[in-house]
């Protein structure tokens, strides 16, 4: 059995070809680092380089110029497309370059194309994520920005006794938000010092819209034990 037998047809984006050679471009991305004193230096391995293959794609025969046609239409379509490489199979692949069609006298019937491809992945990484440190921190700022004028306009005790128990009514609703949204957080549920401070604004919730200065810092100091302890996630753990 020979072994041309073995060889696959070629064919790209299903468009067949001959072939009469094939090179493969693999290894790693390495940084080399140099230092002053050292001899030997540091590489930095970034992960394995992109796989290529350099191939010479033939199209022949009476009806070669339909065919070269088409090859070269497969070429330049955009995105990626499956190779069937006469050694290597089906690979998904990338055209990163392509020169051609090559024709002469000296082989008439006949049309070359030297071609690049590149294995071709998917989008996956770098990938951005949300900074949920970052989040919170932001949010915070601009809640104690807010926090004095939202309580002087909210809390304004002239008038009617029911005003100033709607006033302790809605304190003691922040602080069963502010509890119920630590409580979701396991880093920080189990802060004692937070817990206290939430605990002690809705104790003391009469006596603080009495005085907005004091429940607007009262706020402003869970906001910020909260930012603190997202800042310091171990630290958090540790307060468990």
């Amino acid at each position: 059995m020979s072994i041309f037998e073995d060889y696959q047809i070629g064919s790209f984006r299903g468009i067949e070809f001959l072939w009469s050679e094939a090179d493969g471009d693999l290894g790693r991305r390495v940084t080399v680092h140099e230092y002053p004193g050292r001899d030997l230096p540091y590489v930095e391995d970034l992960g394995r380089r992109a796989r290529s293959w350099s191939m010479e794609l033939i199209v022949a025969g009476p009806a070669y110029r339909a065919a070269r046609d088409r090859l070269a239409e497969a070429l330049e379509a955009p995105g990626p497309g499956v190779l069937i490489h006469p050694t290597h199979g089906e690979l998904k692949v990338s055209v990163y370059e392509a020169r051609g069609p090559r024709e002469s006298t000296r082989e008439g019937g006949m049309a070359r194309f030297a071609v690049i491809f590149i294995l071709s992945g998917e989008n996956r990484y770098p990938a951005a994520a949300a900074d949920g440190r970052r989040i919170v921190s932001d949010r915070c700022e601009a809640a104690e920005a807010a926090m004095g004028a939202w309580v002087s306009a909210r809390l304004a005790l002239a008038g009617p006794s029911f005003i100033s128990a709607d006033a302790v009514a809605q304190v003691e609703k922040m602080a069963a938000t502010l509890h119920k949204a630590v409580v979701g957080l396991p880093e920080l549920a189990g802060s004692t010092a937070i817990m206290q401070d939430i605990q002690s604004l809705s104790t003391s919730a009469a006596s603080l819209i009495r005085e907005p200065i004091d429940l607007s810092d009262s706020l402003n100091t869970i906001l910020g034990d909260i930012v603190t302890a997202a800042e310091r996630p171990l630290l958090a753990f540790a307060a468990l």
